[in-house]
């Protein structure tokens, strides 16, 4: 702390008591009580830092040997990095446009978060916390950023890699590429993985796909209760490890079922994207106004920055050179991968106590491995019959496609065969039949279609079942007769 004595009344003065002393009181010049210098109004607040006790009560002290230009190159190095951050900054609110307005008039900002919040409530006079603290995240992570972009700017001039990354392709829809500067023990399991995936001569592991109709919601009465029925339905599928969900529209001419399709699927990708990548890959919309009123889906990969997780989910930020990327994976700083992206896309990083191992680019999401689950991904059919035609996981389409029906055979005298793709579906507010008149390309006997037509709850005390609960009981029963 640097302190001052007034040349007039001998008063010690801090430094934030000094402007206000000379103004009404002495208006005379003020010295430091470490290095004795002299100092004028004008001049006083560029003296940020003096002369340590060590050296001052020190044998060898000399006030004109004080050289205080490595701190200060310091200080203005980091001033000059967080004029730019405000500089880019993205203003939402007059709060912030005043708070940046502010860090651009200081010079003497301080480096660590608590004296930050300190410097700025009490230099600054801002004391909503928020606001600063958005600030602060914003500008740290930009300086982190830029840090990191001139590490590896430097050390593929300086020293490049001896060797170049290997890459696996396989069906060219996974590639897995090991890291230039990270160990790569921890890609032996997916190798593993990928042989015996190879050896089998076939794409996955075994997919479950659900298709339901966004008409479910011309049945709900406002808007929060219909984000809580996508919810709902998220949150079963998420259990029962649902691989796809497929959302048709049942009257593709009908401007409202449509526009229901679209919001259903904006929930339904918002609810199972991870908390820390929902504010880049996400604008403001009315469809997901009451959104943030729900619980925490809680999926597997939704990973907390102090969790140590095999696996995260990423969105490219930014692109340092043509084969190198910035992704943010939720933890404290971003990290890199080597590979061609494009900016926004999302990969799912193997990671090795939370530094990044390998990455995996996964469009579908589809699970590499038994007993973690990565999320849904969402499809859109304009009609039923396309549910049935486009397949995420294979061109052959569905091996094994169940209708579900209270006018259905009963799902306990039932067994399933074996298969590697299944389908789901369930109908609307009118049921699965109604769907099927709709459509003509559909045939007109529904149990024509469906190799099993099923009743998950025969006998039942109710005379209609919602289709959220439908789900919640035939998933339910399904998932333990299913011998995947």
């Amino acid at each position: 702390m640097v302190v001052f004595s007034c040349e007039n009344c001998g008063d010690s003065l801090r430094k934030k008591m000094v402007r206000n002393h000379i103004e009404y009181n002495c208006k005379s010049m003020v010295t430091c009580m470490d290095c004795q210098k002299t100092f004028s109004l004008d001049t006083f607040d560029s003296h940020r830092m003096c002369v340590s006790e060590k050296n001052k009560y020190g044998p060898n002290f000399d006030v004109n040997q004080i050289d205080h230009s490595k701190g200060d190159k310091k200080q203005a190095d980091w001033t000059n990095m967080v004029h730019e951050a405000c500089n880019v900054a993205i203003v939402k609110t007059s709060k912030d446009k005043y708070v940046y307005q502010k860090l651009l008039q200081s010079t003497n900002i301080p480096k660590k978060i608590k004296k930050f919040m300190a410097f700025v409530s009490n230099s600054l006079k801002i004391r909503d916390t928020n606001t600063v603290e958005n600030a602060w995240k914003f500008i740290d992570d930009y300086i982190k950023n830029k840090k990191l972009k001139e590490i590896c700017l430097k050390s593929e001039v300086i020293e490049p890699p001896k060797k170049m990354a290997k890459k696996e392709k396989f069906n060219g829809s996974i590639k897995i590429v090991k890291d230039l500067y990270t160990p790569s023990k921890s890609l032996i399991h997916l190798r593993k993985a990928m042989k015996n995936i190879r050896k089998n001569k076939t794409d996955f592991n075994g997919s479950i796909s659900v298709a339901l109709p966004a008409s479910i919601l011309s049945n709900v009465q406002n808007p929060i209760l219909q984000t809580a029925l996508v919810y709902q339905i998220s949150k079963v599928l998420a259990v029962y490890s649902i691989d796809e969900i497929i959302i048709f529209n049942e009257n593709p001419n009908d401007s409202k079922s449509t526009e229901a399709c679209k919001k259903m699927m904006r929930i339904l990708d918002y609810l199972e994207c991870p908390a820390y990548l929902r504010r880049q890959k996400f604008d403001m919309h009315q469809d997901l106004k009451f959104a943030g009123l729900l619980h925490p889906t809680n999926m597997t990969h939704h990973c907390q920055s102090t969790d140590e997780c095999k696996y995260r989910e990423g969105i490219i930020v930014d692109k340092i050179n043509d084969t190198r990327c910035l992704v943010n994976v939720g933890l404290d700083s971003m990290a890199h991968v080597d590979g061609a992206f494009e900016l926004n896309e999302r990969i799912t990083v193997s990671m090795k106590k939370n530094k990044i191992d390998s990455f995996i680019k996964n469009p579908y999401r589809y699970n590499m491995e038994e007993n973690f689950y990565r999320g849904y991904y969402i499809r859109y059919a304009d009609k039923l019959s396309n549910v049935f035609n486009e397949c995420s996981f294979s061109k052959n389409g569905y091996d094994l496609i169940i209708g579900t029906s209270d006018k259905g055979d009963n799902v306990e005298k039932v067994d399933f065969p074996k298969f590697r793709h299944c389908l789901v579906v369930f109908g609307g507010v009118k049921g699965l039949e109604n769907a099927v008149l709709l459509d003509s390309d559909m045939p007109d006997n529904v149990r024509d279609f469906f190799e099993f037509y099923v009743n998950t709850c025969p006998n039942q005390g109710t005379k209609t079942i919602r289709t959220e609960e439908a789900i919640w009981i035939s998933m339910c029963l399904l998932r333990n007769k299913f011998n995947v």
